[in-house]
């Protein structure tokens, strides 16, 4: 009789200890994903709009246009070191965009995080592409963006 009391009562403290520890555990993952604040871009005319800035991005890399590529890469980057990603001159790239996450960083500026596959846009071969990852910010007041390469700890 004394061992089965104590029996439940250990049987109560473990059930007990156990729900704590989910409930803590769960409001922790809670806490975190909206400390982060990557939201899913659910709208379709803005991840067309994101997507074609990262085509236009590979596009200014691939044909080597520096130029271009100064006015859209976050100036905090080298343009060489980006353009020596691409060494084929003759093969143009493309990206297709699989995922993109949003970030609200103040009243006018958005930060998308991109996830695509990087494509040689070639007629006698298919490629399916490697995992390419950028950071697109969009100024909505003034209406542009830059562009800056990224390690994709987002996605994982």
């Amino acid at each position: 009789m004394i061992q089965s009391k104590k029996v439940k009562y250990l049987l109560v403290a473990l059930f007990t200890g156990l729900m704590v520890t989910l409930f803590v555990l769960y409001n922790t993952s809670e806490r975190l994903q909206k400390e982060r604040k990557y939201v899913p871009v659910d709208n379709a005319s803005t991840f067309f709009t994101v997507a074609s800035c990262a085509n236009r991005y590979i596009e200014y890399l691939s044909s080597r246009d520096v130029n271009s590529l100064k006015l859209v890469l976050n100036s905090k980057y080298n343009i060489d070191e980006e353009m020596n990603k691409f060494n084929e001159s003759d093969v143009a790239y493309t990206i297709k965009v699989k995922k993109i996450y949003q970030a609200k960083m103040n009243k006018n500026n958005v930060k998308y995080y991109v996830y695509g596959l990087l494509r040689k846009d070639q007629i006698d071969e298919f490629d399916f592409g490697a995992p390419y990852y950028l950071i697109i910010d969009i100024d909505t007041d003034s209406y542009t963006y830059t562009v800056s390469p990224y390690d994709g700890k987002v996605f994982e």
